[in-house]
């Protein structure tokens, strides 16, 4: 019987081995979480949950980091911005240019808030600054076609100042719903950086510019 239990608890400790392993591609255990670098070509980031940091090449964790990056990269001013820009050119990333569009879709805010209702009036408030963004491209397509019909002699002075004053009224309202997004992806980046424990907010940033622009 004794040689039957050996196995038996043998089979059972590798049972509980493999459960309790870390499911996600990882570069073994680091210290700084936020920190990030190059492992075979491929980009890794410190990042986990509870003090139980790794260099992630992929998982919940690694798209987290991700998603905190974009949104610190939008709360980003010309008043605010020097630090980031000395860094990056200090790493050879000058020549990218770190405004262009990283947007930030639903889909990766219910990822991360997984059913937790606390973040329904970011994914609500997101999708009106969207609806607004389209809106606004269609307006000033046409106020500049406007525009342009009326040097041409086509339409009246009075039709192409009214597209100029419909497009200006969306303007107001996508600012409004903007800041409104803003104020509530503050407190979504101020959760994730005390979730995270991340300190260096610069260092996720780069992150993501050598992320999409590798």
């Amino acid at each position: 019987m004794k040689p039957i239990r050996i196995i038996l608890v043998f089979t059972l400790l590798i049972g509980l081995t493999a459960c309790s392993s870390d499911p996600f591609r990882n570069a073994g255990s680091c210290t700084e979480p936020g920190k990030y670098k190059k492992v075979d070509g491929e980009l890794v980031i410190c990042t986990g949950l509870d003090g139980k940091f790794k260099f992630y090449f992929e998982g919940t964790a690694f798209d987290d980091m991700d998603l905190l990056g974009r949104a610190e990269l939008q709360s980003l001013t010309f008043d605010s911005e020097e630090p980031f820009l000395a860094e990056a050119k200090v790493r050879g990333l000058s020549d990218l240019t770190w405004r262009t569009k990283h947007d930030i879709s639903n889909d990766d805010i219910s990822r991360f808030a997984n059913g937790d209702t606390r973040w329904d009036g970011l994914i609500e408030s997101n999708a009106k600054r969207q609806a607004l963004e389209a809106e606004n491209k269609i307006a000033q397509d046409y106020r500049f076609s406007m525009l342009n019909d009326y040097r041409a002699g086509k339409v009246s002075r009075a039709l192409a100042y009214e597209a100029q004053q419909d497009q200006m009224a969306v303007v107001a309202k996508l600012d409004a719903a903007q800041a409104i997004f803003d104020q509530k992806l503050s407190v979504l980046r101020s959760e994730m950086k005390r979730l995270y424990g991340i300190q260096d907010t610069i260092e996720v940033m780069l992150f993501v510019v050598e992320l999409q622009h590798p």
